[in-house]
């Protein structure tokens, strides 16, 4: 082991040492040991313009084999029917307009946490349209929570899910993401990272896509 790997090792098992030796007093009300400083100096806010942080979001999806469509709202509907024009089926949470899906010809069934649908419903149906919360261009990552992003199960087991991403929602870097999310107070609450459509690599190496979510994935950015 080379010398700059041993310093790092020893660094990283002083301060899980610390850290225990510090909830242990803790647990037996001794207060006075501090706290471990978690070093902050990575970027917390990005200086990029919304254009470039819109083309490397699109770069990076692009990349991770989903499809990007930019939408105004008028032409929502439209872009929704044409992605749309091979499912039989969809499922969406129950907080999305309805005017999205008025060029829609697929059954619509409506999920909510107050009257969900069973595991086989879902399962059964073609497709999945969501909004997001928050979308992360830095790594190409689309934050589902929030009441329109609908409960977790409905983007796990469709084989297509389409999310519809409010250009107004994408920041560029991670710690604006985490800002947001504390922002709209959903730091605390259930939700889905995803970055592309569902992908998996097997022992020959060979890329497979759909084992554990949707197979395809498209992304409306929603110019607001």
């Amino acid at each position: 082991m080379s010398s700059t790997a041993g310093s790092a090792k020893a660094d990283i098992l002083g301060r899980i040492r610390a850290a225990y030796d510090h909830a242990g007093t803790r647990a037996q009300g001794d207060n006075s040991t501090p706290p471990v400083g978690i070093p902050r100096d990575y970027r917390h806010r990005s200086s990029a313009e919304r254009a470039e942080i819109l083309d490397a979001l699109t770069d990076r999806l692009e990349d991770y084999d989903a499809t990007v469509t930019s939408s105004s709202r008028d032409e929502l509907p439209t872009t929704i029917a044409r992605l749309l024009q091979d499912a039989q089926s969809i499922v969406t949470p129950a907080e999305l307009p309805e005017q999205w899906f008025a060029e829609t010809s697929a059954r619509r069934l409506v999920d909510s946490v107050a009257d969900p649908l069973s595991t086989e419903e879902i399962d059964a149906v073609d497709a999945v349209v969501t909004s997001s919360g928050v979308t992360i261009a830095d790594t190409g990552t689309i934050v589902l929570v929030g009441p329109e992003s609908g409960r977790r199960i409905i983007t796990l087991l469709p084989d297509h899910h389409v999310v519809v991403v409010p250009v107004s929602g994408v920041v560029h870097l991670v710690p604006e993401a985490i800002s947001r999310l504390v922002e709209q107070g959903w730091e605390d609450q259930p939700m889905t990272l995803v970055s592309g459509p569902s992908a998996t690599v097997d022992i020959e190496l060979i890329r497979v896509h759909g084992v554990h979510g949707p197979r395809n994935l498209d992304v409306i950015l929603l110019e607001d």
